[in-house]
C-alpha cells in the first residue's frame, strides 16, 4: 500500500472551474463598472481584459439580480453569438487550471438553459474551445443528462486525449454502456435511483451496486473514480465524519486499484478559514485512501497539505471540528475562527 507522501504526489485534480454554475460577485474584484456598463474582468499578460455583461444576459436573471454573475455561462452565450471574447475567456479559465496542475478539466454547461437543444449547442461549442486551451490535458465531460454527455463525446478530439466521463450513476444506467463501450475513465456516483445518500451505509450499498454493474460490462476498477459525495460541513455536523468513513470503507473494500474522488471544494462552503479547512480536509481524505478530487486547484491546492503541522493547535482544532458530529463543536469552531483565535498558517 502506498504511503501518504506517494498518495499525495499521485493525487489527481479534476479541475472544476469550466462550469456554468460558477459565479463571481458583481461587487468583487472580478467585475467592473465603467461608463454605464458592467464587465467580467481578468488579466492576461499583465493587461486587463473585459467581457461585457449585456442587457440580454441580465434580463430575468435571478443570479444577476442577487448580485452574482455566472461567468462561464456568460462566456458561452457570447460564444454562441459569435463574439470571440467568449472563447478568450474560457481559454483563460482553462489555462489557469492547467497551470495549477489539473490532470483533467471538468466541463459542465447544464445551467446554460433548461432547453436540451440549447445545452447540446452549448456543449458542441465549449468542448473544442476548452480542449484547444487544455492541450494534452484531457477533459471531463460532465452533465446530469446523458444526451448532453454524448454530444460532448461526439465533438471530442480523441487524437489529442482520452476524455473522462462525468458521470455514471444508477439513475442513468445507460451511462454505464457509454463508459464501457468507449473505455473511458469514469466518475461513478454514490447516489441511487431515488436520490442522494445521507449515511455511510447508503453510500456503500449504492457504490457496491454501481461498481458491480460496471465490472459486469467489462470496465476495470482502475477506470472508476468513485465520488462518495462530499457535502458541506455547514449543511450538517455529521457530514465530515461520514465522508471520511465512506472514503475509508471504499478503500478497504476495493483496494488501491480503484480511484476515490469527491467534490472536495464543497466541504468548506460557508465556513471561515476556508483555505485551512480545505488543506486539513485534503490531508484527512488522503490519509483515508482518497487519490483524486473534483476541485478548484487555485483555492484547494493539494500542495498546501505539505505546509500543515499536524501537531499544531490550528490543525488539531480543525481536525476535531471536521470529525465531530456535535453541532455545538462546530459552532465553537466558527466562533473561535471568526474571533481570530485559530491561527491561519496560510496568511504568514
Amino acid at each position: 500500500m502506498p504511503g501518504f507522501d506517494e498518495r499525495l504526489s499521485r493525487f489527481q485534480i479534476i479541475g472544476e472551474n469550466v462550469h456554468c454554475s460558477r459565479r463571481v460577485k458583481l461587487s468583487g474584484i472580478r467585475c467592473l463598472k465603467d461608463g454605464g456598463n458592467e464587465y467580467v474582468v481578468w488579466k492576461e499578460a499583465g493587461e486587463q481584459r473585459r467581457m461585457l455583461i449585456p442587457d440580454w444576459f441580465k434580463e430575468n436573471n435571478q443570479h444577476y439580480q442577487s448580485g452574482l454573475v455566472s461567468h462561464c455561462h456568460l462566456a458561452v452565450e457570447h460564444g454562441l453569438r459569435g463574439d470571440p471574447i467568449g472563447a478568450e475567456y474560457i481559454t483563460w479559465v482553462t489555462k489557469r487550471q492547467v497551470e495549477k496542475g489539473a490532470h483533467f478539466i471538468d466541463v459542465n454547461i447544464d445551467e446554460v438553459s433548461p432547453s436540451l437543444e440549447k445545452r447540446l449547442e452549448s456543449m458542441a461549442w465549449i468542448i473544442p474551445v476548452t480542449q484547444k486551451a487544455a492541450g494534452k490535458i484531457p477533459l471531463s465531460v460532465d452533465s446530469s443528462n446523458t444526451e448532453t454527455i454524448l454530444k460532448g463525446l461526439e465533438v471530442y478530439d480523441y487524437k489529442q486525449s482520452t476524455p473522462m466521463l462525468n458521470s455514471i450513476a444508477l439513475e442513468r444506467p445507460e451511462t454505464i454502456e457509454v463508459g464501457a463501450s468507449k473505455k473511458l475513465p469514469s466518475i461513478v456516483m454514490a447516489s441511487n435511483e431515488e436520490g442522494m445518500p445521507h449515511s455511510v451505509d447508503e453510500r456503500m450499498e449504492n457504490i457496491g451496486r454501481i461498481v458491480a454493474e460496471c465490472t459486469k460490462r467489462g470496465m476495470k476498477l482502475g477506470q472508476l473514480y468513485i465520488d462518495v459525495l462530499i457535502y458541506p460541513k455547514a449543511a450538517g455536523s455529521k457530514e465530515g465524519l461520514d465522508g471520511l468513513l465512506a472514503i475509508k470503507a471504499v478503500h478497504e473494500k476495493y483496494g488501491d486499484e480503484i480511484h476515490i474522488a469527491g467534490g472536495h471544494s464543497n466541504f468548506s462552503f460557508g465556513m471561515p478559514l476556508r483555505h485551512l479547512i480545505n488543506a486539513v480536509w485534503l490531508d484527512l481524505v488522503i490519509q483515508n485512501g482518497c487519490d483524486s478530487g473534483i476541485i478548484d486547484p487555485i483555492t484547494v491546492d493539494p500542495k498546501a497539505v505539505k505546509q500543515l503541522d499536524r501537531n499544531a493547535d490550528y490543525y488539531q482544532r480543525t481536525k476535531d471540528m471536521i470529525e465531530n458530529e456535535e453541532d455545538d463543536a462546530v459552532m465553537d469552531y466558527l466562533e473561535a475562527a471568526r474571533g481570530g483565535e485559530i491561527e491561519d498558517p496560510f496568511e504568514k
